[in-house]
């Protein structure tokens, strides 16, 4: 579900407001939450390795098996064999488990996996492919520089008719464009990269707020494990290294 909806939401703008998804970021939180529980249950390498080509493959069936993509497929594994690592780091160095902070530690690999799977998605998708083959600034960008000229000449046209106005206003609006076009043109060909990282750049600020929500969603699930019996905590002996002198 999680990538049918980033699918989804990848064929329209980014910046169009109304092809905005929640369920996307909902199931993005539920995915890396279960999987941070999975780890802390099973905490087997094996287990890392089959929950990461699960992820691959459903990213695969949307995204098309691109060489570009079969790449970040194979980083995705990586990505998740460092979760365990950090995840079992946590629970063997401690002698009470703390699950909030096991989550912690685990969650953060995963979302990353997750934030660059969605930024490779998005730059062979709609919502980018169609900035590739750009030579001048889109059509957009017209009425953005139109409103600012606007705001820029209020005030300094009092006495002209409307017309002489329109008129003014089109013409500084059009060298403007023209003046932008001759910077900026030539590099143009690079903006869908730009956008595809400057997307995994904006959901990488936010992972604070992703960790907390995932920390707080795999807590509610083991502890509903737990409610059910299917999991429990008991003691036990530890071996500690002692230094001696």
């Amino acid at each position: 579900m999680f990538w049918w909806e980033s699918r989804a939401w990848l064929q329209g703008s980014l910046f169009d407001y109304s092809n905005f998804r929640w369920e996307v970021f909902i199931f993005l939180i539920l995915i890396s939450s279960s999987l941070g529980v999975g780890l802390i249950i099973f905490r087997r390498y094996v287990y890392a390795i089959a929950f990461g080509l699960f992820v691959s493959i459903g990213y695969l069936v949307f995204f098309g098996p691109s060489p570009l993509n079969l790449i970040v497929s194979v980083l995705v594994l990586l990505f998740c064999l460092q979760s365990m690592a950090d995840i079992k780091e946590e629970l063997d160095q401690r002698t009470k488990i703390n699950i909030k902070r096991a989550l912690d530690r685990g969650s953060k690999p995963l979302l990353l996996m997750l934030f660059l799977l969605l930024s490779f998605g998005a730059y062979r998708s709609p919502a980018i492919e169609g900035f590739k083959g750009l030579n001048q600034l889109p059509t957009s960008s017209h009425e953005f520089i139109k409103t600012i000229v606007q705001a820029t000449v209020q005030g300094q046209t009092q006495g002209a008719s409307p017309t002489e106005v329109s008129l003014f206003i089109n013409q500084a609006t059009q060298q403007v464009m023209t003046q932008a076009n001759s910077y900026v043109g030539p590099y143009l060909q690079y903006l869908p990269s730009l956008l595809a990282f400057g997307l995994f750049l904006t959901l990488w600020g936010l992972i604070w707020l992703f960790s907390w929500l995932s920390i707080g969603m795999g807590w509610l699930i083991f502890l509903l494990l737990k409610k059910i019996k299917f999991i429990r905590i008991e003691e036990g002996e530890v071996k500690a290294e002692v230094l001696v002198v």
